[in-house]
C-alpha cells in the first residue's frame, strides 16, 4: 500500500481575488474547508504556503506546514515545482511518504466517498497518478475558436457530418476538474506532470464543480454549500 501525504498548496497572492485562500465564505476562511475535509481522510496533512496568515491556519488545526519559497509563489510558478519542493521537505529526514494527494483550497466542495474511491484507483501498481475528471457541460463540438480580428472561426472538435443535435455528438469528452490529484513522488520528478502514460482517471458525478477563481465564483459557491 502506498504511503500518501496530503498536500494543500495555498499561496498568498492572487490576481482575481486578493488573498483568495483566506476569503471568508459563510464566516469561514476558504482554506479551512479543505483542511477540515482533509482531516476526514486520516492521512498526514501539510500546507505549503508563502503567506504567514495561511500558515497560521495550519497551527489552528494542528497540522504541519511548509514555508514555500517566494520564487515558487508567483503568478508564473508551476504547481509541480511546489509539489517537488514539498515532497523533498516532508522526506528530508526519513523517506516516509512515496505519494501525494493534492487538494487545492479553491475547489472546496468535495465528496468524501469520491476521493476515497480515487485513492482505490491509485492502489493499482500499474498506475502512477490519478486525475479527477467531470463530464464536460460545454461539448467541444458546440464550441468555436474565433479570431476576433479576421472573424475566422472553427469548431474545437468537428461533429459528425450532417449532425443537427447534440445527441449525435460523441460523449467521451471530460474536464480536468481540480477536485483532487494523486501521484507518486517518483513520477512527479520523472514526468513533471500528473498526466502521462501511467495516469488513471476518476470520473466524478459533479456536473457543477465549484472552483474559486473570480469574485462571482464566491456567490455561486455560497449557493452550493448545502452539498457539504
Amino acid at each position: 500500500m502506498r504511503k500518501i501525504a496530503i498536500i494543500i498548496p495555498a499561496r498568498g497572492g492572487s490576481k482575481g481575488i486578493p488573498n483568495k485562500n483566506l476569503v471568508h465564505i459563510n464566516g469561514k476562511p476558504l482554506i479551512d474547508y479543505t483542511i477540515e475535509f482533509a482531516k476526514l481522510l486520516n492521512l498526514e496533512i501539510f500546507i505549503t504556503s508563502d503567506d504567514l496568515q495561511i500558515l497560521e491556519r495550519a497551527k489552528v488545526y494542528g497540522i504541519s506546514s511548509i514555508n514555500r519559497p517566494t520564487y515558487l509563489a508567483s503568478d508564473t510558478s508551476r504547481i509541480i515545482e511546489t509539489l517537488l519542493h514539498a515532497s523533498t521537505f516532508i522526506n528530508e529526514k526519513v523517506n516516509i511518504f512515496d505519494s501525494l494527494l493534492v487538494l487545492q483550497p479553491t475547489y472546496f466542495i468535495r465528496n468524501l466517498k469520491e476521493v476515497k474511491e480515487g485513492i482505490k484507483v491509485f492502489d493499482n501498481p500499474n498506475i502512477e497518478s490519478v486525475v479527477a475528471l467531470t463530464k464536460m457541460r460545454e461539448h467541444p463540438s458546440e464550441c468555436i475558436q474565433l479570431d476576433k480580428a479576421s472573424n475566422d472561426w472553427s469548431y474545437l472538435v468537428p461533429g459528425p457530418e450532417g449532425a443537427t443535435n447534440r445527441q449525435e455528438f460523441k460523449d467521451n469528452f471530460f474536464f480536468i476538474s481540480g477536485n483532487f490529484y494523486l501521484a507518486t513522488i517518483k513520477s512527479l520528478f520523472k514526468y513533471k506532470s500528473y498526466m502521462h502514460d501511467k495516469t488513471g482517471f476518476y470520473i466524478s458525478n459533479d456536473r457543477y464543480p465549484v472552483d474559486i477563481d473570480y469574485p462571482e465564483d464566491i456567490n455561486f459557491a455560497k449557493t452550493q454549500l448545502y452539498r457539504i
